[in-house]
């Protein structure tokens, strides 16, 4: 059986990841510091765009939104 990359609202609630870690392992970045490079830069942009960011608190959004733009 093939495991999938999605994961729900409920589950990331559940586990608790930090928004920064869920983009890593979405990505499978080996290291966070990857997500400042390109490619996973632009891909974990794209991909915040697309998740819904309610399931994680609003100071995780602001963290990861500092981290990849600066």
């Amino acid at each position: 059986m093939k495991t999938t990359e999605r994961t729900t609202v409920r589950d990331r609630r559940n586990n608790d990841p930090e928004l920064l870690e869920y983009l890593q392992s979405i990505l499978r970045c080996a290291y966070l510091s990857d997500l400042r490079r390109e490619p996973y830069n632009s891909r974990a942009k794209q991909l915040m765009a697309q998740i819904s960011l309610a399931a994680f608190p609003s100071r995780q959004v602001s963290d990861a939104v500092q981290y990849l733009c600066a």
